[in-house]
């Protein structure tokens, strides 16, 4: 609800980064164009996976699809919105989300947007995470993958297969954004369903923070 007023121009140009198959993308910008009349002038995705990448060419075919990580923020100007959906930056290194956000400077247009959403850092108590976690800094929860009926997602020898996400502070947003010279319009804790129904809710941080 709040891009829509601060969006500088229309039809925009957009980047969605963590694409995956597109099908979110296409929903997200579906959405603006019904609600608030808002057209795309320029799409591109970005995502790591080649396989995902020849789905999004399909479900964004005017998009221009681009495979790889944070560092192809760098090749792509003049974007008035970059967004990043489900915990995609939870999947990044330290490393990685300082390129991420150094680019996302590089990239935006003065007052251009990005919005991200991230799981946010578990209190004592919550989850199991303990004192010694705090003490030890421990930024990562990690859960068993399941199919959508409820099922363990094994590797071929029949082991679990673990996935770990990185947890997000205030504190920790406002570094990263800060590395793209941008300012923080929103950060709000909303608590949502974890796609492992045995994790249960969490609470994760949604965020909009503008170039200035």
């Amino acid at each position: 609800d709040t891009i829509p007023g601060l969006l500088e121009s229309d039809p925009f140009n957009y980047l969605d980064f963590g694409c995956g198959t597109g099908a979110v993308t296409k929903m997200f910008v579906d959405r603006l164009a019904e609600t608030n009349g808002l057209s795309i002038a320029q799409g591109f995705g970005v995502d790591l996976s080649s396989e995902m990448c020849k789905y999004a060419g399909r479900n964004l075919p005017n998009f221009t699809i681009i495979q790889g990580g944070a560092e192809k923020l760098a090749g792509v100007k003049v974007i008035d919105l970059i967004s990043s959906f489900f915990h995609t930056l939870g999947h990044l290194t330290d490393q990685e989300l300082t390129v991420f956000f150094e680019g996302v400077g590089r990239s935006l247009k003065p007052k251009g947007l990005v919005c991200f959403d991230v799981a946010m850092q578990l209190q004592v108590g919550e989850h199991g995470y303990s004192k010694d976690d705090v003490d030890q800094n421990k930024q990562y929860i990690a859960y068993h993958s399941h199919t959508l009926d409820g099922k363990v997602v094994s590797d071929e020898s029949g082991v679990p297969i673990i996935g770990t996400e990185r947890m997000f502070s205030e504190e920790d947003i406002a570094k990263f954004t800060a590395l793209g010279g941008l300012k923080l319009i929103t950060c709000k804790t909303v608590q949502v369903e974890h796609p492992n129904t045995n994790v249960g809710t969490i609470n994760e941080l949604v965020v909009v923070a503008q170039k200035l």
